[in-house]
């Protein structure tokens, strides 16, 4: 599979975004069954790139946002938290 596209995995997770050979590649959003989700960039399967983690509705921790190398997250990010208030934090 190569483009744009949507991937689906039932109670799982579902990918919206590009692909190159049948791998998250480019740009794209990924959905958890919790409700959490990632929305940045990706390289050959792996967040690669700027993005942030959107954690659970209920969760302390609105989303996350920075640097991602190999599929981790690498350098300053910023925490958004729920109460509006920010952190900054070196992973």
């Amino acid at each position: 599979m190569k483009g744009k596209g949507e991937m689906l995995i039932p109670d799982q997770e579902q990918y919206l975004g590009e692909f190159v050979n049948g791998e998250y590649h480019g740009t794209g959003i990924l959905k958890y069954s919790d409700g959490g989700r990632y929305e940045g960039k990706w390289s050959k399967g792996k967040k690669e790139g700027k993005g942030k983690i959107f954690y659970p509705p209920d969760s302390e921790i609105e989303y996350i946002e920075g640097e991602f190398v190999n599929d981790e997250p690498k350098g300053k990010f910023i925490i958004y938290k729920s109460d509006k208030s920010q952190e900054t934090h070196e992973f």
